[in-house]
């Protein structure tokens, strides 16, 4: 029965043992760093000193220093491509926008709303984007053709003219007027 508790005892130290080994890894692996670190500095140290080389005392602690300043930078490095991606985020937005805006000039109110929904589905690349959504506009709005008419095909208008009676400034107008049609 001892043996049995032994046992268990042992496999459970063992397995909480790895346990913090594994939430801990990191710090033990900075740990047995800095320990070689300061074990090879204290060995040139006492090298120096057994040359009659003069160290000052602070300059032993510059590994710690530069340790630090080392993950300042790397978190300063992880800021600026955080910022660099979300700047790159805001320049497709904007280049989708001027593509769409280019795309839709012509278009009424509603046909652009239209196509800025239509527009949300199509993936960017900056070569075929604007290429896809001319397409779509194509498709979904063609270009009514307009309809021009000769002047000399129709007939002149004729008007019916009504006897009123017309008086002061209304006649002065309406003279006028009668002078420009022509019959």
């Amino acid at each position: 029965m001892m043996e049995d508790l032994t046992t268990k005892l042992d496999d459970y130290l063992e397995y909480v043992a790895e346990e913090w080994m594994k939430e801990n890894e990191l710090a033990v692996e900075k740990g047995i760093r800095a320990e070689i670190v300061e074990n090879f500095m204290q060995g040139l140290r006492n090298l120096f000193a057994e040359n009659y080389i003069d160290i000052p005392e602070e300059k032993v602690d510059l590994v710690d220093e530069l340790a630090s300043k080392v993950e300042e930078l790397e978190q300063s490095v992880n800021e600026e491509v955080e910022r660099n991606i979300e700047i790159k985020k805001e320049l497709v937005e904007m280049k989708k926008d001027k593509a769409l805006s280019v795309v839709c000039k012509g278009l009424t109110d509603s046909q652009v709303e239209k196509m800025k929904s239509l527009a949300e589905g199509v993936d960017f690349d900056e070569d075929t984007y604007s290429e896809k959504l001319a397409t779509i506009k194509e498709n979904y709005f063609p270009a009514e053709e307009v309809v021009e008419s000769d002047a000399t095909d129709e007939e002149p208008l004729e008007i019916e003219e009504e006897a009123h009676e017309v008086t002061g400034s209304m006649a002065a107008y309406t003279q006028a007027i009668s002078r420009s049609i022509k019959k």
